[in-house]
Formats: structure tokens, C-alpha cells, sequence
């Protein structure tokens, strides 16, 4: 789909949009933020021994010293190490923070999609879509869980299209997507077309989505021989 993933950036899963943080030195931010959360306890232990060994402690209600960036930052540091569960808890953590982070919702679909579980990501791009209907990631990549479970194809070619319309820079990897819902659809020529139309809007250098968009063609063009 697709390749970006704090600012958004981008990274290539199949045709599949993946929208996460800025991850250059992440190992370097994780180390910063577990460096905070060292700092806390110390100063807790500190405050544990002041207030005298022969009286009850005082409950000490911890706050999550971390943004919502912050563990968006340590998510997407996880999920390119393959530490897909971490990822998962940091992903949450962020949505505790900020529940309208529609960045943080799609994340975490990303995640549950890479594990398999595609109900559950579903769930996600249909969360982010309500946090930000104008979101192209959030909206293509549910069009392709749709594709995938072969489900909803009207609404997932809307979904596509309207994720060309609104994000140009990415167009090849929402065509490649709107393609392949017509080629579920049995609309060929349709299907055909926005490849062509994918190839030609594809970046240089992009050679990954150039070999995906290839194997997608081959897949079309044999059905359209079974057809005939």
C-alpha cells in the first residue's frame, strides 16, 4: 500500500498506506523517555524514605509523564523493530493522552493489520475515519481490509477515490488500491486503467510499488484470459 509514517513520513507495506511518526534516532528518544520515567521513581523512592520508615507511605498516584507524540514516537520505534505488542500499548497510551489523535487511531490499525486481525483493524481505520473523515491514510487503508475481506467494495472504492483526491502527493498507492477494488468488483478495464494511471504517478526509484503494481496487472490480465 503505501510508504511514509513527530511529521508524517512514509513506508511501503504491499499497497497498503502506512501513515506513523517521524522515526529518525528513535532508539535515541526511547533512552530519553525511559530516562524521565527513571527520574520519577527516583525521586518517589526519595519521598517514600522522607516521610519517615515508622508511618504509613503516602499513595502515590503516578502520571504518565509522556505526550501523546511521545508515545507515538515509541510506537512507531517498536512496530519497525517487529515489537508489535509494545507497539500496541504505545499506540493506547497515546489515544489515553489524546483521543482525537486520529495519527495515533491509524497506527494502531497498521499494527493489528501487520499481526493479521483485520476485524480489529478495521475497527481502528473506522475510528480514525470518525476522529477525521478527511484523513486519506485512515480511509485507504480501510478500503483495502475491505478488499481484503472482499466486503463493502461500493464503499471502499469511495473510500479510495476520495483518498486520490485528497492526498496527490501519494496518489500511485491509492490507485493501486482503488484498482484492485475494481478488480473485485470483475470491472477489468476499470481495474487496468488506474494501474496505468498508477504506474505513470508513481515516484522514480519507487521499485517496490513498480513490482507490486507489475503483479497486479498479471493477476488482472489472467483473470480477464479465464474469462474469455
Amino acid at each position: 500500500m503505501l510508504k511514509p509514517k513527530v511529521q508524517i513520513r512514509e513506508k511501503t507495506m504491499s499497497n497498503f498506506k502506512v501513515q506513523s511518526s517521524n522515526i529518525w534516532h528513535l532508539d535515541f528518544d526511547i533512552w530519553i523517555c525511559l530516562a524521565q520515567t527513571f527520574v520519577i521513581w527516583i525521586l518517589i523512592f526519595f519521598l517514600f524514605i522522607l516521610s519517615g520508615c515508622g508511618s504509613l507511605p503516602r499513595i502515590v498516584i503516578l502520571e504518565d509523564p509522556l505526550s501523546a507524540e511521545e508515545h507515538i514516537v515509541l510506537g512507531a520505534t517498536y512496530e519497525t523493530k517487529g515489537l508489535l505488542d509494545q507497539a500496541i500499548l504505545e499506540y493506547k497510551a497515546a489515544l489515553d493522552k489524546d483521543r482525537s489523535n486520529s495519527k495515533a487511531m491509524v497506527n494502531l490499525g497498521n499494527v493489528y493489520y501487520k499481526k493479521g486481525d483485520f476485524d480489529a483493524a478495521q475497527g481502528a481505520y473506522s475510528e480514525a475515519l470518525k476522529i477525521d473523515r478527511d484523513n486519506p491514510y485512515a480511509g485507504n487503508n480501510l478500503a483495502w481490509i475491505y478488499v481484503e475481506k472482499d466486503i463493502r467494495l461500493a464503499e471502499a472504492e469511495d473510500l479510495a477515490a476520495s483518498a486520490v483526491e485528497k492526498d496527490p502527493k501519494n496518489r500511485a498507492y491509492y490507485l493501486e488500491t482503488l484498482a484492485l477494488v475494481y478488480y473485485k468488483m470483475g470491472r477489468y478495464d476499470d481495474a487496468l486503467k488506474r494501474l496505468d494511471e498508477a504506474e505513470l504517478s508513481a515516484k522514480s526509484g519507487d521499485e517496490q510499488l513498480r513490482k507490486t503494481l507489475a503483479e497486479d496487472r498479471e493477476k488482472i490480465l489472467g483473470s480477464i484470459k479465464q474469462r474469455e
